[in-house]
């Protein structure tokens, strides 16, 4: 749900992660034929080579010139190469294909079958540059040899032969899985998307009136959905993820226009059932949800205006939603507005590592919370799951970092679609997609560590895959947000109190600083506690205890937090 913009957002990526095409390269020069007296040696390299060209075989007698591939635009499945004049070139095309996550299916827009010679010239023109689609197809030239061309003959029959079962969907699972998206979904009916955020249906559900003009502006957008923000009569804002649904059986995009990517329902589903099993989380720090429904229809212009205004005020590395015909499904997952995420949040200038340090002992509080009531593992925690809202601070009901009305911010947890939970009547979890591991940076080692202890046993519970994410917040938090380290805190918390010449500091205004130093120094230990029991980096100074120190998951932190006189539960 988070929002992305210019720059690059952490948010998981789902089937992103593109193939490339090999590129057969034609800076060979064309074989002259041999005599019969003549022994077998390679051919000379043309005069001037290419940069970043094919290295010639030590027997090229037998390799017939070969045409490069199109530089320009999308190759396709209905784009042909041209040719040279020496030889006649055998095409296999295979179906467009796309790398997506376990569970996401694609349907094809159109069926694929070669094109004749006169669409060649054409199809360089109209090529439009899309890097979600990889062109699964062999080009094999076939010189006048007939040899070579039997050869290529029965290679061309056992391509035709290979299907590409990956992305074969279940007519009939995902028609099953629709029907029970519909049914889980808080009104049975498959409205309208057109002015549905003004529908009795809609006003009803969400804000409990019947009338009323729709506010909406889009704040954030995620692997497979937009992110809404909607408000009717001056009622609290809510967050609507609008999921596009991938339906068996028609082609749901424009033609010749690039679609956003779709959701299986069976995904949507699961969603859905673990969302609002969270939300029933004792004590609350989870995405409270509202409601979800199933449209049809083309994206409402007015959601359309405001995802143009999101992409010129932030940008966005999504694919504008204006391709789906009238056809298209979709799901609505109605949530509490939770505020910006951490990455957007903007901490206060005096006292923003007390609100840092409140943020960290929430989650692990909530953590700690899950992993009792239903053995909850989040194993995707990064900054854009974590949403913070601002609250008005009290400072005297409470010096707690778990109370918001001390630190003035809340902090919520989204998005569980890589998390592992005990449902009432079975174990819901999902493997991480394998592209997670390709990426560098902190956020990807996670991935990597939690895949080492986890062995791929997913469906276990593996409680301190929390613990991996909360040493990566707190890294976050020190590291990442903004945030200052307090002046002198290291050495002396009176010398950072300590105020300047000619400048009179109030008596509030010195207990914020005070307050906001020893933050960040309990935020310094904690990293040291946590990166040395995880076994990450080097070996920290300190007491041998905190060296051997060792947290199964939050739960352990949050004792610590107790012991240590940082939290109060």
């Amino acid at each position: 749900m988070s929002g992305l913009g210019t720059r690059t957002k952490k948010v998981t990526v789902y089937g992103r992660k593109k193939a490339q095409i090999i590129s057969i390269h034609n800076d060979f020069s064309p074989a002259k034929p041999l005599s019969k007296d003549a022994s077998l040696s390679p051919s000379p390299p043309p005069a001037t080579r290419p940069p970043l060209r094919s290295k010639l075989s030590s027997d090229a007698s037998n390799i017939p010139p070969t045409p490069s591939l199109p530089r320009t635009g999308k190759v396709t499945g209905k784009a042909l190469l041209s040719t040279p004049d020496f030889f006649e070139p055998e095409v296999i095309v295979l179906k467009p294909r796309k790398v997506t996550r376990p569970g996401k299916k694609v349907i094809p827009r159109k069926s694929v079958s070669p094109a004749t010679p006169e669409q060649t010239k054409s199809s360089k023109t109209k090529l439009k540059k899309s890097p979600r689609e990889v062109f699964d197809g062999v080009v094999i030239p076939i010189s006048s040899s007939k040899a070579i061309r039997d050869i290529s003959v029965d290679l061309s029959d056992q391509l035709a032969n290979i299907t590409l079962s990956g992305d074969q969907v279940d007519s009939n699972s995902t028609t099953a899985d629709l029907q029970l998206l519909v049914e889980s979904c808080s009104s049975t009916s498959t409205d309208s998307f057109d002015g549905f955020f003004e529908s009795s249906t809609f006003l009803q559900v969400v804000f409990g009136v019947r009338s009323g003009p729709a506010v909406v502006h889009k704040i954030g957008e995620a692997s497979y959905s937009e992110v809404f923000a909607v408000n009717v009569n001056g009622c609290d804002e809510v967050v609507v993820k609008v999921i596009p649904l991938l339906c068996e059986g028609i082609v749901t995009s424009v033609e010749n226009r690039e679609q956003p990517d779709c959701s299986s329902p069976a995904d949507v589903l699961r969603e859905l059932e673990v969302t609002k099993r969270m939300t029933n989380t004792p004590g609350g720090g989870f995405a409270r949800f509202i409601g979800a429904f199933n449209v049809e229809g083309t994206y409402p212009a007015k959601l359309l205006s405001a995802w143009d205004e999101y992409k010129f005020t932030l940008g966005s590395a999504s694919v504008r939603p204006d391709s789906f015909s009238a056809k298209q499904q979709y799901a609505l997952v109605v949530l509490s507005h939770g505020g910006p995420d951490l990455e957007m949040f903007q901490f206060d200038r005096i006292t923003g590592w007390m609100q840092a340090a409140s943020v960290f002992w929430q989650v692990v509080d909530a953590l700690s919370r899950a992993e009792d009531w239903t053995k909850f593992e989040h194993r995707d925690l990064h900054e854009g799951q974590i949403l913070i809202t601002s609250c008005s601070p009290n400072g005297e009901s409470s010096t707690s970092a778990l109370d918001p009305a001390y630190s003035g911010v809340r902090a919520t947890i989204i998005d569980f679609g890589l998390s592992r939970l005990d449902m009432p009547d079975r174990t819901a979890w999902t493997p991480l997609p394998e592209e997670l591991y390709d990426s560098i940076g902190d956020q990807w080692d996670v991935y990597r560590s939690m895949k080492d202890q986890i062995a791929e046993d997913w469906s276990g519970y593996h409680p301190v895959t929390n613990v991996m994410w909360l040493h990566y917040l707190i890294r976050y938090l020190l590291h990442s947000c903004g945030l200052r380290k307090p002046s002198g805190s290291a050495k002396s918390t009176n010398s950072a109190l300590r105020p300047s010449r000619g400048q009179a500091k109030t008596k509030v205004e010195n207990l914020k600083k005070e307050h906001a130093t020893k933050a960040w120094e309990e935020l310094v230990k904690v990293e040291a506690g946590l990166r040395t029991s995880l076994n990450m980096g080097k070996k920290v100074r300190g007491k041998s205890a905190e060296r051997t120190r060792t947290f199964e998951c939050a739960g352990d932190v949050l004792i610590w937090g107790q012991k240590e006189a940082w939290v109060e539960v």
